[in-house]
Formats: structure tokens, sequence, C-alpha cells
């Protein structure tokens, strides 16, 4: 009898949550209906920088408008808090584009369990330095440590989902070396140092890799040819800093390797 009153409990809560409208916008109307009322500034600022913070607010802070609200009585303060917060980045709305997709930034393998979470590590590069006739050269080496990566699948074509990354920084596919005890990929021989691009994989182990946006927080890596068995890893290089790298190392399982 207990569990019956819980659960028709927990049933009530579930349905009044459900039923709650979304947040009303808080417009010039509003700031102007808070003034008409009487309320004190310091307290129409409050309820400004309030909204604000939860990304309800949709203010005309257009010269025109800023006037028609001081002569309804706006003082500096509300003036000043409207335009900041017009100002603000809105909130964005996490999209399902992709269901089953978690909301928490990162990248993300769809297997046929579901979504799993790619772990991340950041390396940094070894750099050989040479000379091309008076031009200084550099290769780079990117390790990381062990035979193996923990992630294994079994397609030789897989599907990634990125949440809340950024499509414009630099994203690469690479097939990796394995060693006994590490993982690797090296860049081609470029001028430098190199500023203007990043670093080019060698030839026989960058993999072509499409992007595809879904949603305004979501986009698709897929490999644009089917994987052979072996270690490879999704490498993210941010277009301000082309020296450190996010790498989401992945095995590819098949008979001759397993």
């Amino acid at each position: 009898m207990l569990v019956r009153i819980v659960h028709t409990a927990l049933l009530f809560v579930f349905l009044a949550a459900a039923q709650q409208p979304p947040e009303q916008v808080v417009t010039n109307s509003d700031v102007a209906a808070m003034i008409k009322a009487g309320l004190a500034p310091a307290t129409v600022v409050r309820a400004i920088d309030l909204a604000a913070v939860r990304g309800i607010t949709r203010f005309d802070v257009s010269p025109g408008a800023l006037i028609r609200m001081k002569n309804q009585g706006a003082t500096t303060a509300v003036l000043d808090a409207m335009i900041a917060a017009a100002g603000m980045p809105k909130r964005m709305v996490p999209s399902n584009a992709v269901p089953g997709l978690p909301l928490k930034k990162g990248v993300y393998y769809r297997g046929p369990a579901g979504m799993t979470e790619m772990p991340a590590t950041a390396v940094w590069p070894e750099v050989d330095m040479g000379w091309k006739g008076l031009t200084p050269t550099e290769e780079r080496r990117y390790v990381l440590v062990g035979p193996r990566a923990s992630l294994k699948i079994r397609s030789a074509q897989p599907v990634f989902y990125v949440r809340n990354g950024r499509p414009e920084d630099y994203w690469q596919l690479v097939k990796l070396a394995a060693r006994k005890d590490r993982r690797c990929w090296e860049t081609e021989p470029t001028q430098a140092p190199l500023l203007s691009e990043p670093p080019r994989i060698r030839p026989d182990q960058a993999v072509p890799l499409d992007l595809k946006r879904l949603a305004g927080d979501v986009f698709e890596l897929r490999p644009a040819r089917a994987l052979g068995p072996g270690e490879y890893a999704i490498v993210n290089t941010k277009t301000s800093q082309r020296w450190l790298s996010k790498v989401y190392p992945f095995a590819v399982l098949g008979e001759a390797y397993e």
C-alpha cells in the first residue's frame, strides 16, 4: 500500500513538472510595466539581470526604443541593464537532433549498445628540426602511451558525434603506427614555424574525414572510406593553438587485429 502511495505521489509530481509552462520572455513592455507599477529602479535592474542570466530576455535597444523607454520613466541604470542583457550570448538549448546523444560536451561513438563517450587526452608533439637550404624545417611526432586504445570498434565505417564542439577547428582522422608500448603519427616535413595551417599528416597515416553539422550544438564525423583493422584517432586542433591537440583514440577490430 505504501509503495502504491509513493508511486502515485511521484506520478503527480512528474505530471505537474511536465505541465509547467515555458518561462515568459522579458521584453521592453515588461520593463515599462514594472516602472509604471512603481517598482524601484534597483528592483527593475535586478529583475532584468536575473532574466538575462536565465536567457529569457528579448530587448529592443535601438536608439528609438531607448528614447521611448526613457520617456516612460526608465532610469540610466535600467537602460544600461537592458543594453547589457541584449549583449549577452543567448543560452543554447541542447538539441535532440541525434536521439540518445548525451548533453555533456564531448565526442561520442554510436555503437550497437548506444552512445559511448570517447576518452580524450591532450598531446604535445615531439619536434625534429632541420634545414632545407637556408629555410628551417620541422617534423612532428605525436605519441600516445600504450599499444592499444581502450575503445574497441568492430564497424569499419563508424559514426561519431560531437556535442558543443567547434567545427571551425581542425578535425582530422589518423591511422596510428602501433609500437610495443605506444601509438604515434607523424607530420610531413614543412617549413617552420607552421603558423597558417594545421600540421600535414603523412599521407600513409591521414584518413579522409567527413564533417556534417546536424544542429547548432551537434555535428557528425565519419570516415570517408571504410577503415581497415588497426589503431586510429580523431584529432582536434584549435585554430588558436596549433601545437596542443586533443586526441580521441579507438581501435577497429577484425580478423587480422583482435
